[in-house]
């Protein structure tokens, strides 16, 4: 799998589980499940991006 292809899986993750999260009832055991699962989703994501790709270096904007 490409990078590019990699990316697109997991933003299509992410984006699945944000919307479990807005579809979910407040205070839920669903909403926690998916809110858990978007958080691991966007660590992954983070995680790629921080790695970079061949030929392209990541830039990563620490925030304090």
């Amino acid at each position: 799998m490409s990078d590019l292809a990699y990316l697109a899986t997991l933003l299509t993750g992410l984006e699945a589980e944000i919307a479990r999260v807005s579809a979910a009832e407040s205070g839920s055991d669903e909403q926690s499940s998916a809110v858990d699962d978007a958080v691991d989703a966007v660590l992954r994501l983070r995680s790629k991006v921080k790695a970079g790709y061949p030929g392209k270096k990541a830039y990563i904007s620490q925030r304090h």
